[in-house]
């Protein structure tokens, strides 16, 4: 590995350590590792484009032995979640949300994706500068990490990854293996302190505009969620969870509570860009309990066809330039 270290932002965010620090004193780690649907939903509440990328943060974690809430923790820190890339001049740090090994002299030092990024981040961790040199701690880790502005950088990781139900004290993985579900589910319905006259469905059929969708123009998608039970219920997070060609997946939705009175509905609408290909999505929902509820089914599908005029555009503008 190089030994060239990774580029940090800390004192640009020393003021996210003020508004987190509170949480050191009072948080504690939980003892099961955080799962994919947790991290999408910690990512969709910072507005973070990596939101979607849970299970991808999981499986990084579990190759490589480093704790998925440190690596979230990281990109927090560095980037405000991949919100806000490093660049110089012209050259953006494509999808390095961690800031890992920028320098002016490694082009941007960028990735193709996010998954390309959690991935060389996290088994770099398990590289001789972190793991392999017995440097498992934030404290430990944060000197080589970010040498300018260390302190609040341990601060706001730390802060982060209590939030998450992680340990600051040890960043290796911890968590359940991705053989078994990490977090309880079950289909939309009932749940133990919702009771059982109280009961949630996705009304079908859920709206597309326009009908037939091209790469790269807005789509509008639209979802009703219904209490066909007999008394109000109470439900948390609603998070619609997309799967398209490739591995792109994406996450939207709402962290506001939902109640609803019997027989009432809410409706949910987002405004998306997608790339060519066939996506399928599911609804998710928090309930109260903290069990997430989830149609076992997709509860969508969108072809999304390809913008032949936007080819032919770029060609044409192509052939102006030359």
């Amino acid at each position: 590995m190089s030994s060239v270290r990774p580029r940090c932002w800390g004192p640009i965010l020393a003021s996210l350590a003020v508004a987190l620090i509170a949480l050191c004193a009072t948080a504690s780690p939980a003892r099961a590792g955080i799962g994919p649907r947790q991290i999408d939903s910690y990512l969709l509440e910072q507005g973070s484009p990596l939101a979607g990328e849970g299970a991808v943060f999981c499986e990084a974690g579990e190759r490589y032995g480093v704790d998925p809430a440190f690596l979230v923790a990281i990109s927090g820190a560095e980037s405000s979640y991949g919100r806000f890339l490093y660049s110089d001049g012209p050259r953006i740090a494509s999808h390095n949300a961690f800031n890992w090994f920028y320098a002016p002299t490694r082009a941007g030092s960028g990735f193709t994706d996010w998954g390309q990024a959690i991935g060389t981040v996290a088994a770099g961790l398990r590289g001789p500068l972190y793991y392999g040199a017995g440097r498992y701690s934030v404290t430990a880790i944060a000197p080589t990490y970010c040498p300018q502005g260390t302190q609040a950088w341990i601060a706001n990781v730390s802060a982060v990854m209590l939030t998450l139900g992680a340990d600051p004290a040890d960043t290796r993985w911890r968590g359940t293996p991705l053989s078994r579900p990490a977090v309880r589910s079950q289909p939309l319905g009932p749940t133990a302190r919702d009771g059982p006259a109280a009961r949630l469905v996705v009304r079908r059929p859920l709206l597309v505009r326009p009908a037939k969708p091209v790469a790269g123009a807005h789509v509008r998608l639209r979802f009703t969620l219904t209490n066909t039970g007999l008394a109000t219920g109470r439900w948390g997070a609603v998070i619609l969870r997309l799967q398209g060609p490739a591995g792109h997946t994406l996450a939207v939705g709402s962290r506001a509570p939902l109640r609803l009175v019997a027989g009432g509905s809410h409706a949910f609408v987002a405004d998306l860009r997608l790339c060519a290909g066939l996506w399928r999505g599911w609804v998710d929902v928090e309930a109260t309990d903290g069990m997430v509820l989830s149609d076992r089914r997709p509860v969508l599908r969108i072809a999304v066809a390809r913008d032949r005029g936007a080819a032919a555009r770029r060609s044409r503008q192509s052939a102006r330039d030359r």
